[in-house]
């Protein structure tokens, strides 16, 4: 009988740690963004946030519309990259240092980039533009 309570035991305690040790994926949903591209505020958005040190990325769980955005927390926010695929009916880009520009806090819990990035409207896919972004997220 103690053989059998103390094999019982010790399964049980492996269970526990490996079920302890698993990390949960986050609920879906429980993280958004709001997005206004042109003046036009879009969301709020699903989103998915990764970070691996000091680099996050979010991005939306539909590729179009949605949005990939890219920033850095070592030192205080800094805006990366983001890609804009059809919101308010703009598709375009940001990259630091290359393509149109960008900046990015964090308040209240919240990051925010912002900035302009270069593409062109729905209405006139031949006429590269500029306009401006900010995505605000609770990632």
């Amino acid at each position: 009988m103690q053989r059998f309570a103390r094999g019982s035991l010790m399964s049980v305690a492996a269970l526990l740690v490996a079920a302890g040790c698993a990390a949960q994926p986050p609920a879906l949903g429980s993280s958004t963004a709001t997005v206004t591209v042109d003046g036009q505020r879009i969301g709020p958005l699903q989103v998915t946030c990764t970070q691996a040190g000091a680099l996050w990325t979010v991005r939306t769980l539909e590729p179009d519309p949605g949005f990939t955005a890219a920033f850095d927390t070592d030192g205080g926010v800094k805006a990366q990259a983001v890609q804009l695929v059809n919101l308010a009916g703009f598709t375009g880009d940001f990259w630091a240092g290359t393509v149109g520009e960008g900046r990015g806090s964090l308040a209240n819990g919240r990051f925010r980039l912002s900035g302009t990035a270069e593409g062109y409207f729905a209405d006139d896919p031949t006429h590269r533009t500029e306009t401006t972004f900010e995505i605000d997220t609770n990632c």
